[in-house]
């Protein structure tokens, strides 16, 4: 085992990892040191149980991953389209079911026209082609300059 301060963070990461895999109810103690690589008296010398852990790890997960993604998924540098094109395409997708990616596809039309009618803008039509390629990992030509309303 390494040093003892690397403990908590080997504890979380596989807790995180267990309990997206699991749930909380069904992962344990000895599941979580094992993945962790770490011995049961590591774990009570760092946690004095598992739900204190997985207050920390919660944390963890948010700082290392979630923050960083919804800071980049929403960037407020970006308009609303492009944010949710971002969510979409980072977040949502999961490419082996093709009805879930048919959904967010509509999704991203849906909010496209939208915004085009809300601003009286093609722009986001525009973008759209570029938008859906990203989601579906293909490249779309991107829309006609000519495009109004």
């Amino acid at each position: 085992m390494g040093r003892a301060s690397e403990t908590p963070e080997k504890l979380q990461a596989a807790f995180c990892q267990l309990m997206r895999q699991q749930g909380y109810g069904r992962v344990t103690i000895d599941a979580i040191c094992k993945h962790a690589g770490v011995k049961k008296g590591s774990f009570y010398h760092a946690y004095p149980d598992k739900a204190a852990l997985a207050l920390e790890a919660f944390e963890y997960f948010w700082r290392a991953h979630s923050r960083p993604w919804m800071d980049g998924a929403f960037s407020p540098s970006s308009d609303p389209s492009t944010r949710l094109s971002n969510w979409l395409a980072d977040g949502l997708i999961k490419p082996d079911d093709p009805d879930e990616v048919a959904r967010d596809v509509l999704t991203l039309v849906e909010g496209a026209l939208t915004q085009a009618r809300i601003s009286n803008s093609a722009d986001p039509l525009r973008r759209l082609p570029s938008s859906v390629g990203r989601l579906i990992g293909a490249t779309i030509p991107e829309a006609s300059k000519t495009l109004t309303l």
